[in-house]
């Protein structure tokens, strides 16, 4: 980082001068001073940029980044090193403006938000901090973004700079008024496949558009004389990013908890009236992070993953335990506390979104969400962050909560994620460790809905190990009749026949071949209600259930029916639903007609039904026109 010019070849024009009559030499400083040295004395002259000691700088410890107060008049925080970067002298990443990864080539032919050329670039936004375009808030997240225009104006107006070499690394160190300073690399830029200026010059981008071209964007620009922050650059150059934090300091928050005795229910005023706990399952204090537990586990362990859940592959429909677990033995919550307490569903945590405000705030060191409802009480929401395999990344910058509810896809479910940027409710895979916010148990508020009040899978000891739902699709209990469902759809309907009929173009000629057996599928109106392992019984269980069970027609709770009584003594009851055609729903009381998930090869506009009356099974010969309307009980297969 030093260099070293031999007195014969050395001339500085002005400001140091060689008399070769007296053999002196004369050194005139900034301040006009004049200083005079044999030349006889001096064997060489050294320029050497000064080398600034880590202590110089204000870094608490190794674990990159912090947030430097530089002491500007907006109170934003500085990082104390680049994003992409380990520690303070490290270049970290090179990134096009609005774009959150590297690269091996930068020019408009690899732009992601243009369509080849400078003048074909989209608006991505005026500024894009805190966005999805903010390669500082996507990497570090919480209350991290790129630095705007103004805040390089007032960092440069605040500060003073000093051009240094810093663990090798050439750069500038920029000192506050309060005297706390941070090192910026002179890591150059990169354009195509070249990296250039590097040691020369350092160029940061800013969050905010060029208000004359659009594919221009205001950066810092610094090198050993020079240091600028209104420079522009074109957007698919590949610069450096050093983020900022307008994170206020400590915060003192008043919670509304009446003692230490935690956990604690609090009334924030909503339209439902529910209340929420203080603090998180398996913490002791709100501010605690408390415990990461897998989407319908109660205990933590080392490992979150697909291959450690202990309800299987979410991926699998064998792990299907329900579509709101709030208040079962797979809520932790109601596991851990007791019948007081049970997971949100997200309905609630929506209604809390919708009706209380939110401060991304610290106390005590831990950053976290302060949710004040209507009434003024308020709860904290720590940044716990969460467990995917054995790391967490976002401790500290961001909170994610399981509530009780299924997504629509069974492996993955409902939560919140909450940080500086606000909140959002989303889904995230069941496998993964996710902090617990309870509510007070409120069986009441729960209304029953048909698809998600499902049926018990009763085992009426089978050989196969097959077990059959306690009641019909779209019942609630085993007398109810349920839906009424053609072949392969999944949703009633006002009028069954062939020109209604979904998987034909209005014939039986027509019929669309949906497959041999639909157990499972898109077209399973059992597993499509119902989900996991839940499906249509095929045409052999169904006669697995006539040879190896017994039955007798009788009456439950005033509907006729049959009471199949399996080898080990347990019982289903099949009420005798009777069948929809046209708009006419025929043979109630009398007769019952079951779909099976079996197609009847020889004509595709038939399909396997089991019916019966008072008197008889009708087996093998029970096939039916695929648009009649027909009951569908669900089996689980081993």
């Amino acid at each position: 980082m030093k260099k070293i010019i031999l007195l014969a070849a050395f001339i500085v024009v002005g400001v140091i001068s060689i008399s070769l009559a007296q053999d002196v030499m004369t050194v005139k400083m900034k301040d006009g001073t004049v200083h005079e040295f044999k030349v006889e004395d001096v064997s060489e002259v050294t320029f050497q940029v000064p080398e600034t000691p880590d202590e110089h700088l204000n870094c608490p410890d190794n674990n990159h980044p912090h947030m430097i107060d530089l002491g500007l008049p907006s109170g934003t925080k500085w990082a104390c090193c680049n994003v992409g970067a380990s520690k303070p002298e490290e270049y970290g990443g090179y990134y096009a403006w609005g774009e959150t990864e590297e690269k091996a080539r930068y020019d408009w032919s690899t732009y992601k938000y243009c369509s080849g050329s400078a003048l074909s670039c989209s608006h991505i936004g005026d500024d894009i901090a805190g966005t999805l375009y903010d390669v500082a808030h996507v990497k570090w997240g919480g209350s991290w973004q790129m630095p705007s225009k103004e805040q390089n104006k007032e960092l440069y107006e605040n500060c003073t700079r000093t051009w240094v070499t810093h663990n090798g690394v050439k750069g500038i160190l920029v000192t506050g008024q309060n005297g706390a300073t941070i090192f910026m690399p002179a890591s150059g830029h990169r354009w195509k496949d070249k990296l250039n200026s590097e040691g020369e010059c350092g160029e940061y981008w800013s969050s905010t558009l060029d208000t004359q071209h659009e594919y221009g964007v205001t950066c810092l620009l610094f090198s050993s004389s020079t240091w600028l922050w209104w420079e522009e650059y074109v957007r698919a150059e590949g610069m450096l990013v050093r983020a900022v934090s307008n994170q206020e300091d400590e915060t003192h928050v008043e919670l509304d908890c009446p003692d230490e005795h935690h956990p604690h229910l609090i009334d924030l005023g909503l339209p439902s009236g529910t209340k929420w706990a203080c603090c998180n399952v398996g913490a002791s204090e709100p501010k605690g992070n408390g415990g990461y537990y897998a989407w319908g586990e109660t205990e933590e362990k080392d490992y979150y993953g697909a291959n450690t859940y202990i309800y299987g592959d979410p991926e699998e429909d064998s792990s299907y335990i329900g579509t709101d677990i709030a208040g079962t033995r797979y809520d932790v919550a109601y596991v851990k506390w007791g019948h007081e307490y049970e997971m949100a569903t997200i309905e609630q945590f929506r209604e809390v979104k919708e009706h209380c405000s939110l401060k991304w705030v610290t106390v005590d060191g831990k950053n976290g969400c302060l949710v004040t409802g209507p009434n003024g009480n308020s709860i904290f929401l720590p940044a716990a962050g969460s467990l995917s395999w054995d790391e967490n990344t976002q401790e500290n910058k961001e909170g994610s909560y399981w509530s009780s509810s299924l997504y629509s896809s069974n492996k993955s479910a409902y939560g919140l994620y909450c940080g500086s940027y606000g909140w959002d409710l989303e889904s995230t895979f069941r496998a993964y460790g996710r902090s617990v916010r309870a509510v007070g148990f409120t069986e009441s508020h729960k209304e029953i809905n048909p698809e998600d009040h499902i049926a018990e899978a009763v085992d009426l000891g089978l050989p196969s190990g097959t077990k059959w739902a306690s009641w019909n699709i779209g019942a609630t209990k085993p007398e109810e009749y349920g839906g009424y469902y053609a072949w392969g759809e999944t949703e009633e309907k006002d009028y069954y026949d062939w020109s209604s009929y979904i998987h034909c173009d209005g014939s039986y000629s027509t019929c669309h071949h949906i497959g041999d057996d639909i157990a499972g599928t898109e077209y399973d109106v059992a597993h499509v209600k119902w989900g996991g392992p839940w499906r249509m019984p095929s045409i052999d269980q169904f006669k697995e259930l006539i040879d190896k069970c017994s039955r007798i027609w009788t009456s439950q709770n005033g509907v006729n029916g049959i009471l199949v009584t399996g080898p080990n003594g347990n019982t289903i009851f099949l009420p005798a639903a009777g069948d929809h055609a046209g708009d006419n729903l025929s043979w109630v009381g009398s007769y019952g007609c079951y779909w099976s998930s079996s197609n009847y090869r020889i004509e595709y506009g038939y399909a396997y039904s089991q019916c019966f009356d008072s008197s008889i099974w009708f087996m093998d010969s029970s096939w039916f026109q695929r648009y009649f309307g027909q009951s569908v009980r669900a089996v689980i297969s081993p």
